[in-house]
């Protein structure tokens, strides 16, 4: 897959260009509208599929305009959190996975059978919101794949130094194996994992908030 630029004068030489070169899947990203997803398409003309990486809040609010563009089995859509929730002026990536905002576009994705996943994802057992914490999400909304994040390959330059210091093979096993322990879930145990998640996400926040104002005068600190 080559994910091209943003849409722009010079769009179709560099799908032609990434297409000689042997592209089989091409990915557009930052774009706020069915016009942009049905000109990218319209230029890329059946060649290849195309994932549409919904990265700002406009194609977030009108994919019911545009996902009727495209194919099943053949486009697909990938949520990019990190842009997503800094368009909407939020201070975390996985604010909008916590205040359900992807559950409408999921559902829609879901019932009309277009493959769509979202974010990245760290290592099992990492960080203060987990790894499998976020799988149960992920499962929890019908997605199909995660990409795996900058904290799972710690800044490795290349595969092989990469699996020099870590066993690869294993950490993706271990992904898994959550994976399958969320889809032998229930409804029930789904739903709570997701307000375990908002609930380490508005902690965070909260953090956050007073570190950065740490020392300043707020209206109704109580301070003289």
């Amino acid at each position: 897959m080559v994910r091209l630029n943003p849409l722009h004068s010079g769009t179709f030489q560099e799908i032609n260009a990434a297409l000689y070169h042997g592209a089989q899947r091409l990915m557009l990203p930052m774009f706020t509208s069915r016009d942009e997803v049905a000109c990218f398409l319209d230029m890329v003309s059946g060649r290849v599929p195309v994932s549409f990486l919904a990265e700002t809040p406009q194609a977030l609010v009108r994919l019911p305009d545009w996902i009727s563009l495209l194919t099943p089995s053949h486009d697909e859509v990938h949520f990019g959190l990190n842009d997503l929730a800094l368009g909407m002026g939020l201070d975390f990536l996985f604010e909008p996975m916590a205040a359900k905002l992807l559950d409408p576009s999921a559902e829609l994705l879901n019932r009309a059978g277009i493959s769509w996943g979202v974010g990245g994802i760290a290592r099992i057992g990492q960080g203060e919101l987990p790894a499998e914490t976020v799988l149960g999400e992920h499962v929890r909304l019908g997605s199909q794949w995660v990409i795996l994040s900058r904290a799972f390959h710690g800044g490795a330059a290349s595969s092989t130094e990469l699996c020099e210091w870590l066993d690869f093979p294993s950490e993706i096993t271990k992904l898994r194996d959550s994976e399958c322990y969320w889809h032998q879930a229930g409804n029930v145990e789904l739903e709570h994992n997701h307000r375990v998640l908002a609930s380490i996400v508005y902690r965070q926040l909260v953090r956050t908030y007073n570190k950065s104002h740490d020392g300043v005068d707020l209206p109704g600190n109580g301070r003289s």
